[in-house]
């Protein structure tokens, strides 16, 4: 976006904006949002003539609360974003809205809500596609996009989308961007997902390499990759190595953020996953459920997360023969991820198939017939 000649109201603006952008790549997101409100108190009072660049720093602002955990927040800043653009003619707007549609589309993707999530990443998509539109730009809508297509079960379309986005942030962008860490991620993250540990460890730690180089090892973005390298080195039996790197992410988020927080809480259930795995069933127990506890003040008690650490706190209990409770905690699971993904999705498929399972464990057995 061109900068138009600037009143010092507009000059004060763009400072504190360009404030807000450092803080929020330095991974200190409660400053940087303080600074996008700001820049955006200056830019309410600039009137029209700043609507372009106020949209630009509501989206912006939306992603730094929703990394603080305040996604009602963020939510009402992306669709107050997406309002100011809705109806403004032109390639910056335009570009605008398929920016803020980005972010309202990732937000109700990490709510659970697919489809309001669909309907704002494929129109998001379809904008920067636009050939007056930065290929960067196109890149990231691709990314967005994907992660949604990884979430509902569409491998196919997920990694198609990843890897065409992967080869545009390379041509211009080069190979030393955030961009290309943050696609080895998704594609770690796929490979995971569809079993494949150790192209998803291969892929997680190039995302950790080249984040650390370009970040530091204590960022939060870091800790976030090193979080997904733990999953796979789970999956692949190195228990101890994964541990070690859980309880460094754990620390990471815990000094960024405080409790609660939806990382903080992701971390906890896969610590947990990685104590269930070496057969420590009590202490795994004790980290499910912080984590469920978490997510339930976090999210309510009917979204996506609860359910999936629900379910492997049902199959702890069932691995201690506890099988009213396991059966307890995997029916609620099985309940949410139908309603929330249906039936034919293979999360909800395989819970249903634990709980299938558990109903017979779990029904009382019919009373003994004493002798004569």
């Amino acid at each position: 976006m061109r900068d138009r000649p600037a009143t010092p109201a507009l000059r004060r603006a763009r400072a504190l904006r360009d404030r807000a952008v450092r803080l929020h790549l330095a991974g200190r997101y409660r400053e940087a949002n303080a600074a996008y409100a700001a820049s955006a108190r200056v830019l309410r009072r600039a009137g029209p003539q700043a609507t372009d660049e106020l949209a630009a720093v509501l989206a912006a602002q939306a992603e730094a609360q929703h990394e603080l955990g305040d996604r009602g927040a963020a939510l009402d800043l992306a669709n107050a974003a997406c309002a100011l653009v809705a109806r403004r003619r032109g390639d910056t707007a335009r570009r605008l809205r398929a920016r803020a549609l980005g972010v309202l589309g990732n937000l109700h993707r990490t709510a659970g809500d697919y489809p309001r999530a669909a309907r704002a990443l494929r129109r998001a998509l379809t904008l920067a596609r636009v050939a007056d539109t930065p290929p960067r730009d196109t890149a990231i809508a691709m990314n967005n996009l994907g992660m949604l297509y990884k979430y509902t079960g569409q491998f196919a379309r997920a990694e198609a989308l990843y890897r065409a986005s992967l080869a545009l942030t390379r041509r211009v962008c080069g190979a030393e961007h955030p961009d290309m860490a943050s696609l080895y991620h998704n594609l770690g993250g796929l490979a995971y997902i569809r079993g494949r540990y150790r192209t998803a460890e291969r892929w997680g730690r190039a995302s950790l390499e080249l984040r650390t180089r370009l970040l530091g090892a204590n960022h939060v973005v870091v800790a976030a990759d090193a979080a997904a390298l733990a999953a796979s080195l789970d999956r692949l039996g190195r228990h101890a190595e994964a541990q070690r790197l859980y309880a460094r992410v754990l620390a990471t988020f815990r000094r960024r953020y405080g409790d609660p927080h939806h990382e903080i809480a992701i971390n906890l259930n896969n610590l947990g996953a990685s104590l269930y795995a070496e057969g420590k069933l009590s202490a795994a127990a004790v980290q499910y459920r912080a984590a469920l506890q978490m997510q339930q003040r976090l999210f309510g008690p009917a979204h996506i997360d609860v359910a999936l650490t629900a379910n492997n706190l049902g199959i702890l209990y069932a691995k201690q023969k506890r099988y009213r409770l396991a059966l307890h905690h995997v029916d609620r699971a099985r309940q949410i991820l139908v309603d929330r993904l249906g039936p034919r999705h293979p999360r909800a498929r395989a819970v249903s198939d634990n709980w299938r399972a558990l109903c017979g464990l779990a029904r009382p057995a019919p009373p003994r017939r004493g002798r004569r």
